[in-house]
């Protein structure tokens, strides 16, 4: 992969000798270059594998790595009941403020495989080394060079960790971003009616995945108006075509509520609880301080003033770190938020590393190969995070066993709204999560948020649930359960269940009717 090849035949000792020393350094010079470039390819693929074996080692694990996966569950299983996904919220099912593409990706895999956390892990997962596969040839591609384009790969997955560890989760964002660079490399290398109209479609799905595609799509539909007008009408005709057929059908095939899920509520939530982050401080700098700046230097180099074209890059950047920055804002909103950022961070440092160096004179090149080796070798460094802390244990897998076995003992319904998805002996436990609870009552209308309360009473005060387990007690739970039910010990005594990133928590109480 290190740039430059070398005979293996050696140099006769007068000719060596004859060499100037100018000369000489510089070839002690390439000699450290290359090994540096093999320390960073080395460290690139280690992360990857890293990354695999993390996947794997969790894939399987029957309860939620992280708060809301169980949750995704339960709208696979919608899919694959024939069930609508967006309607009126009940205690029994309440939409996430996602777009559907992802339950129906799903939904096939788990026909085949059986419903539960494995199929959806499994989908991002592949979603993920298709990522890595775009990063690679993207940077490749740009550049003519293998190495910028293992770079690329290992520098976003070292990022798993402080992008939430979340790639191989039961989540949408893996798929997304799988959508999202598939529509990008198509805009850059295939510049044909049908790459344009292909690319199109992808960036609408990526945003039917993730709302946050949106804002990664608009500057690149504007990068290809300026580039090619013509041509850039069927990318938008794709784009819209696709994307507004498919919010028109979809709403009025739920009768309004799809519009209301992923665009009327989480305004709302926004408007009326923004958070104010440290992006730029901790979640950009901080975090990757030399990718940010080989990143920027990226950008500045191309010169994007200078013709539609060389706007590429900047356009990109504008849109995958506008999209995070606007994402970090909403309320709740974690560290995955982050991983379209980091995604363009790190294509952007592996083409740094052949645009710095081709740019330089060719006195300074190997300096510059040398030196730009170095920071990323640091970088990767910075980037290092404990494995085992991201792998649940033996004994985390039987706590979750034993957690259901506990569940299914109970005579009737069982309610665990931390928790929407438990596999359990006599079948899995399915419900609303308290988090889609929550952005109804906190965002939704007087109106809407009133049935959803009255839902709530009136299981509750009929007792419609035999046992209640809470990781803690929410306000919208809290009247219900002071007034019909009464606490009964721990879920899992002394021992905890926590998940293992996201928002951190664990089962904790018991609650029965009294």
């Amino acid at each position: 992969m290190p740039s430059g090849r070398r005979s293996s035949r050696p140099e006769p000792k007068h000719v060596a000798a004859a060499r100037p020393p100018g000369d000489q350094a510089l070839r002690r010079r390439d000699r450290a270059t290359f090994v540096l470039q093999s320390i960073v390819c080395a460290g690139s693929a280690a992360f990857v594998a890293v990354y695999l074996f993390i996947a794997l080692r969790r894939i399987s694990y029957p309860f939620d790595l992280e708060w809301m996966e169980g949750a995704m569950v339960g709208h696979v299983w919608h899919v694959l009941a024939g069930r609508p996904i967006y309607g009126p919220p009940t205690l029994q099912f309440t939409a996430f403020l996602y777009p559907p593409l992802f339950y129906y990706v799903c939904a096939p895999v788990a026909r085949l495989v059986g419903i539960g956390f494995f199929p959806l892990r499994l989908v991002s997962l592949v979603s993920s080394m298709v990522v890595f596969s775009l990063l690679y040839r993207i940077a490749a591609r740009d550049t003519g060079s293998r190495y910028a384009g293992v770079v690329a790969v290992g520098m976003f997955a070292a990022t798993y960790r402080i992008g939430g560890a979340w790639f191989d989760l039961a989540r949408n964002d893996s798929l997304f971003l799988a959508l999202l660079l598939g529509g990008v490399y198509l805009l850059r290398f295939r510049e044909s009616r049908a790459g344009w109209a292909s690319a199109g479609a992808l960036l609408a799905l990526s945003v039917l995945t993730k709302q946050t595609g949106a804002f990664v799509a608009l500057p690149l539909l504007l990068y290809a108006a300026v580039l090619d007008w013509r041509r850039s009408l069927l990318l938008a005709l794709a784009f819209g075509g696709l994307l507004g057929g498919v919010t028109l059908a979809y709403n009025l095939h739920d009768h309004g509520w799809f519009l209301y899920y992923v665009l009327r509520l989480p305004e709302r939530i926004q408007q009326g609880a923004a958070e104010h982050a440290r992006f730029w401080t901790r979640d950009i700098l901080a975090a990757l301080p030399i990718a940010s700046a080989l990143g920027l230097t990226t950008v500045l180099a191309a010169r994007p003033w200078r013709s539609p074209r060389a706007a590429f890059w900047l356009l990109l950047s504008a849109g995958c770190v506008g999209a995070a920055w606007i994402s970090r804002l909403h309320s709740g909103a974690y560290d995955n938020v982050l991983i379209p950022a980091y995604a363009c961070l790190a294509l952007l440092t592996g083409i740094a590393l052949h645009r710095l160096s081709a740019a330089a004179a060719p006195r300074w090149q190997a300096f510059v190969r040398l030196a730009v080796a170095s920071l990323c070798i640091v970088q990767l460094g910075w980037l290092h995070y404990p494995v085992s802390e991201q792998i649940p244990t033996a004994r985390d897998a039987a706590r979750a066993r034993a957690l259901g076995v506990k569940l299914a003992q109970a005579d009737g319904e069982v309610l665990v709204p931390f928790h929407a998805f438990v596999p359990t002996p006599t079948g899995p436990v399915m419900h609303a999560h308290s988090w889609a609870i929550y952005d109804v009552l906190r965002g939704g209308d007087p109106a809407r948020s009133a049935r959803l309360e009255g839902d709530i009473a009136y299981a509750f005060d009929r007792r419609l649930y035999r046992m209640i387990v809470v990781d803690k007690v929410e306000p919208w739970m809290q009247p219900g359960l002071d007034a019909a039910y009464r606490r009964d010990g721990r879920a899992l005594g002394d021992e905890e269940l926590r998940t293992r990133t996201g928002y951190g928590t664990s089962p904790r109480w018991i609650f029965v009717p009294r």
